[in-house]
């Protein structure tokens, strides 16, 4: 699984991408935390709406049957996210950033 997550940090949002598929549905999985799902109720992508929200892990398995491997990378993310280094583009979003593959449990 290819993971791709963008930051726009002018809008203090992020986009993780699990799927290139078609998103169909989007279902809150907390306060400014969105999952993204396609026609057969699988994850596409999970959307910060605030880079600081609280991520509900165990949400994101148990209902969303997120893989193991993804679930690795948000952790990632979440980490990098609080992380200064980050470079921003002129419009203040940070490029899209490959996580590359995540394995799936």
């Amino acid at each position: 699984m290819s993971i791709t997550v963008s930051v726009d940090r002018s809008a203090d949002a992020a986009y993780v991408m699990l799927s290139d598929r078609e998103v169909r549905f989007t279902e809150e999985a907390a306060e400014d935390v969105l999952v993204d799902l396609d026609e057969f109720r699988e994850v596409v992508g999970i959307e910060l709406l605030e880079l600081g929200a609280e991520i509900p892990f165990q949400v994101l398995i148990e209902r969303f049957h997120v893989p193991s491997g993804a679930i690795s990378a948000i952790r990632k993310l979440r980490a990098s996210l609080e992380d200064s280094s980050l470079i921003e583009a002129r419009d203040g979003s940070a490029p899209p950033v490959p996580y590359g593959n995540a394995e799936t449990a």
